[in-house]
């Protein structure tokens, strides 16, 4: 099997990534939000304002992330998700801001929110949960996506 060196450099929504760049800036939210869209839209304005090149959260469903056998849990989780059009509003919020919008999908089913997330413009990032790496559902949709 041949050795293929790693590029030396690389771009990221139009930002460049490695030798010779600039630090990129990731301010992740995760769920600290708690589901409530005012307080996801002062987490997006803290991060512009701090400076931040690329805001992230997470993306889950409920019912995929904890077992039917657990409804107390489910039940605690629920409220603190986000739909897709709040999660559409933050991305254009952030590129308002001219940050880079990011989300991390936890469950399969969270996977085509972050495409269509993407809109019109070119998918730059897939990122997923590292608790689902191995998947074989997980490494073939990202392998087969050609992104970073």
């Amino acid at each position: 099997m041949e050795n293929t060196p790693f590029q030396d450099q690389f771009t990221i929504g139009g930002r460049p990534i490695g030798a010779g760049a600039p630090c990129l800036f990731i301010a992740e939210a995760g769920v600290a939000h708690f589901g409530d869209m005012d307080l996801a839209v002062q987490l997006v304005e803290l991060a512009a304002d701090a400076g931040a090149d690329v805001f992230k959260t997470q993306v889950f469903d409920v019912d995929q992330l904890i077992a039917a056998e657990m409804p107390e849990w489910r039940d605690r989780l629920r409220p603190r998700n986000l739909s897709l059009a709040q999660f559409k509003d933050l991305k254009t919020l952030c590129d308002e801001r001219g940050m880079l919008f990011m989300a991390t999908a936890h469950n399969e089913s969270r996977i085509p929110w972050l495409e269509k997330l993407a809109g019109s413009v070119e998918l730059w990032q897939l990122d997923h949960a590292s608790a689902f790496a191995a998947e074989d559902m997980v490494i073939g949709h990202f392998g087969g996506a050609a992104k970073p």
